[in-house]
């Protein structure tokens, strides 16, 4: 536990959002860890600026993109450097891993400049601010993010990370019961598909440990919130990231579009 925080501290001040017991839970029959039925899942709901198409989930009364943001390119079609000389620059994209065939599965890792196009960042409900996301989309504010994560509880008590993380691509952890890394064949009940991409912030990566994403809401004044998921806890969190780390987007689509 004291080399999680460690670790977490290195890039994001630790806020748990829930306070849960670590210890091993009996699984509740009526509410099933990993239910068969996807009918939350939308396909190919929506194409980027280069072509690629994602996935959709709903989840409560919000539609998810149900895989990581990869596209190159500003909606205004100009181009987002990769950063591949640890420079600083403001608005950059990065290699999962700093390998370039993680992109495919993984998405590319953006700093928090080109997540919001140095827009005015927001909180609320929904965000309004379309940022990086694709047009009818828009980039999750820290109350959206709070919400999913309280529909995600209610639902799944005590499962919440596992409920919301993938079933693949996470360290393994067999000491923690509910955690992602403990039998990533339960994980994923929301179809939500939180992928461990890690992070790229001054040579750390945590891939395969962590699902780290961006929100659009400044924590005081500077930097931003994040919001993570850990292979080894049961729980999701929220707290204050630094802006020029890189981490993973989900969009949301846009209230006037969420029912189908």
């Amino acid at each position: 536990m004291k080399e999680h925080l460690l670790k977490t501290l290195l890039v994001c001040l630790l806020l748990p959002l829930l306070v849960v017991s670590c210890k091993d839970d009996p699984q509740d029959p009526d509410n099933p860890v990993n239910p068969p039925d996807n009918s939350n899942i939308i396909k190919d709901a929506v194409t980027d600026i280069d072509g690629n198409k994602y996935d959709a989930v709903k989840i409560g009364t919000q539609v998810w993109m149900a895989e990581n943001l990869r596209t190159t390119h500003f909606p205004n079609g100009t181009e987002i450097p990769l950063r591949t000389d640890g420079s600083k620059q403001d608005g950059f994209r990065d290699y999962p891993d700093d390998n370039s065939h993680n992109v495919e599965k993984y998405g590319y890792l953006y700093d928090w400049y080109a997540v919001t196009c140095g827009l005015t960042p927001r909180d609320g409900i929904p965000s309004g601010l379309q940022g990086l996301c694709p047009p009818g989309w828009h980039v999750p504010s820290r109350a959206e993010w709070q919400a999913l994560f309280d529909f995600v509880k209610s639902k799944y008590p005590d499962h919440e990370a596992q409920a919301l993380a993938s079933t693949e691509g996470w360290k393994e952890c067999p000491s923690i019961e509910n955690a992602p890394g403990y039998d990533a064949s339960r994980n994923n009940a929301t179809h939500f598909s939180a992928l461990p991409a890690g992070v790229a912030y001054r040579g750390v990566s945590y891939f395969g440990e962590y699902a780290y994403f961006w929100t659009c809401t400044l924590y005081g004044e500077n930097p931003a919130y994040g919001v993570w998921i850990s292979y080894d806890d049961i729980r999701t969190f929220m707290g204050d990231c630094n802006a020029d780390a890189s981490f993973s987007l989900r969009c949301v689509r846009d209230p006037e579009d969420a029912d189908e």
